[in-house]
């Protein structure tokens, strides 16, 4: 089923493409522009290219390591046209080092990443244009972490960010639909951990009235995987740019479930707060019930 799309303004869709550029042009924060571009799929169409153009190389071309960890080469395309190079370089990923010091300066490129994500179409794709690699291990490049303790806080946007590989946990897979492959995410070291899913598993086999329904487990490990997974895709943006998704076909949503995602990024701090402050345990059971019904009715 096609994404609902938000109500749009009498008639702003099917201004001229001339107009849309023009009112692109006089929204200068990122979150304006970005929610101009995303109101319906004509105005997307027209825009993205310019808009990629001028917030691409402030983003260090962010989106093409989107187009390439979802094996999207629309987005590739898209991200050429706007004067992205296709041997754009990243800077070093690994733990030791800054991207200033040149001792340990060492960039990756698209191919690198298309190579060492298995992403074959894109593999091709940039291959066919004439990218090419650095040919360096991507064990000195790719930190890895999982959906287990890591969770962005909002709050925390400001400092130094660099894409790491995100990966969901095993533990996740076993209970979840398949989950998107390994993908680059925004990361910043001022993101804060929590341990919020083996505290609530803890919850959840101490209480009886509860643990005895595996049912509930299995709901629980779905929804906070849902959760992680969301975080971590808006961890993607220092800023609030990338809020309605990877900026790709499809990814325009209706406003009730966009602000959903929204109040979800910070549910999973207020419930790491109501474990520690002693909260009624049926109290912060019941909440998470009640977000799980209401995920799985969307």
């Amino acid at each position: 089923m096609p994404p609902q799309q938000p109500s749009v303004p009498a008639g702003l869709a099917n201004l001229p493409c001339e107009i849309h550029l023009e009112i692109f042009s006089y929204l200068c924060p990122m979150g304006e522009a970005l929610g101009f571009v995303t109101t319906c799929d004509r105005i997307y169409n027209n825009l993205i290219v310019e808009f990629y153009k001028v917030y691409g190389p402030r983003l260090n071309w962010l989106p093409l390591l989107v187009g390439i960890s979802e094996d999207n080469t629309r987005i590739l395309d898209k991200c050429q046209k706007a004067g992205a190079s296709l041997n754009h370089r990243w800077p070093y990923l690994g733990e030791f080092g800054r991207a200033s010091d040149t001792k340990y300066f060492r960039p990756c490129q698209p191919l690198d990443l298309a190579t060492w994500s298995g992403q074959e179409e894109v593999l091709k794709w940039l291959a066919k244009r004439g990218a090419i690699a650095t040919n360096q291990d991507s064990s000195s490049f790719i930190m890895m972490t999982d959906a287990e303790c890591f969770v962005s806080d909002l709050r925390t946007a400001e400092g130094s960010w660099k894409p790491i590989m995100y990966q969901q946990g095993l533990r996740f897979r076993e209970n979840c639909p398949p989950n998107p492959p390994p993908h680059f995410v925004w990361h910043s070291s001022n993101i804060k951990p929590t341990d919020i899913f083996p505290r609530l598993l803890q919850l959840y086999t101490r209480h009886t009235f509860l643990g005895s329904n595996t049912g509930h487990c299995t709901g629980l490990a779905n929804w906070v995987a849902w959760i992680w997974l969301d975080m971590l895709r808006s961890s993607l943006d220092p800023a609030p740019i990338l809020k309605s998704g990877f900026l790709q076909e499809g990814s325009i949503c209706d406003e009730e479930l966009r602000l959903f995602r929204h109040a979800s990024l910070e549910i999973p701090g207020l419930i790491s707060r109501l474990l520690d402050s002693g909260a009624n345990i049926r109290f912060i059971v019941s909440a998470y019930i009640t977000m799980l019904g209401f995920l799985q009715g969307i």
